[in-house]
């Protein structure tokens, strides 16, 4: 069995596609993304950011997660858009929520959008987060 090496041993690199360009994964080529407003307050019932990424131009974007989180989750609603879609909009979680999304890829300039406000004026705190990483 041939090797690349010597002594009959093979070698692998892994890589992640950048536009046309090929980048190794390395640490030096990665970036850790974490994204936060920290705390927000709403009783206005309009939607506020919590938390928004931008992947930075000549990138991929990795989506992890995205967790929210309430002082009152029978009083809050949250919307999640990735890319300018809406992913969710309205929605009652009854529980502080973890979505993960198995490192979907996100091209150069696509925005994640977590938001959320209050369902009937009561004062709420809010807190989102995500997480990811950009690669080139």
């Amino acid at each position: 069995m041939a090797g690349d090496h010597p002594d009959g041993t093979g070698q692998s690199l892994q890589a992640e596609l950048v536009g046309t360009t090929v980048v190794p994964v390395i640490a030096a080529a990665e970036t850790p993304i974490v994204a936060s407003q920290g705390l927000v307050t709403n009783t206005d019932q309009t939607y506020q950011a919590l938390a928004t990424w931008t992947v930075t131009a000549a990138r991929n974007g990795l989506l992890y997660g995205v967790e929210l989180y309430t002082s009152s989750w029978s009083k809050t609603r949250w919307r999640l858009s990735i890319g300018g879609v809406v992913k969710y909009t309205a929605v009652e979680w009854p529980t502080a929520v973890n979505h993960f999304f198995a490192e979907a890829r996100l091209a150069a300039g696509t925005i994640v959008l977590l938001e959320g406000t209050s369902s009937d004026g009561t004062s709420v705190d809010m807190w989102g987060i995500i997480e990811g990483k950009e690669v080139g």
